[in-house]
């Protein structure tokens, strides 16, 4: 994609920066918006998951087969310690593969309402995309885990990746094609 159709735009709401973008379809005058996060400064970059308390973070993971997955803390839901083990660098590698891989559409799997457009737009990319809900529960309703948003119909493998950046990734030991919900059992050392 041509570099002309990139317009940055920081989302200072949820103080995580977004790379705004938009395709062109094949009827020129007709284009479609999309959300995907913009490579992360590297200044700011976390080095524990107390660092990302109180703000939206999105962090990646492989299932036991190597599916790509991302999951959005919603401020507050649990990151393992070994994800911190990557750096800036390479967390913007993997988001520069990913927005640059060829989309296709995903599938809604939550019954909840409300925006779920950059769930959408993940899955399009390839990857399972889960949100920290438990934040928008009672205390009593908590399911204590990340729920799936969306599921892409192509999923990403973390195969697709540069060697150097293929071990930044905790790895879940289940299937992201057969669940809907991602116990914080199943993560590595919170």
């Amino acid at each position: 994609m041509p570099a002309s159709l990139f317009k940055l735009s920081p989302n200072c709401d949820t103080f995580i920066i977004r790379l705004t973008f938009y395709v062109v379809t094949q009827t020129p005058q007709v284009l479609l918006r999309m959300a995907f996060p913009e490579p992360y400064p590297i200044e700011h970059w976390p080095k524990s998951a107390v660092d990302c308390l109180g703000w939206e973070f999105d962090w990646f993971c492989v299932d036991r087969h190597g599916f790509m997955a991302v999951l959005t803390t919603a401020a507050r839901g649990h990151i393992p310690e070994s994800f911190f083990q990557t750096s800036a660098q390479e967390y913007n590698v993997i988001i520069s593969v990913l927005a640059s891989r060829e989309t296709c559409k995903g599938m809604r799997v939550t019954t909840e309402s409300g925006k779920l457009s950059d769930w959408e737009v993940y899955s399009q990319h390839g990857l399972f995309a889960f949100d920290f809900q438990d934040v928008h529960r009672p205390l009593s309703k908590a399911r204590n885990g990340y729920d799936l948003i969306y599921k892409p119909f192509r999923p990403a493998h973390q195969s697709e990746l540069p060697e150097s950046t293929r071990h930044c990734f905790p790895i879940i030991e289940t299937d992201f094609s057969l669940i809907d919900f991602l116990p914080l059992s199943l993560l590595p050392a919170l």
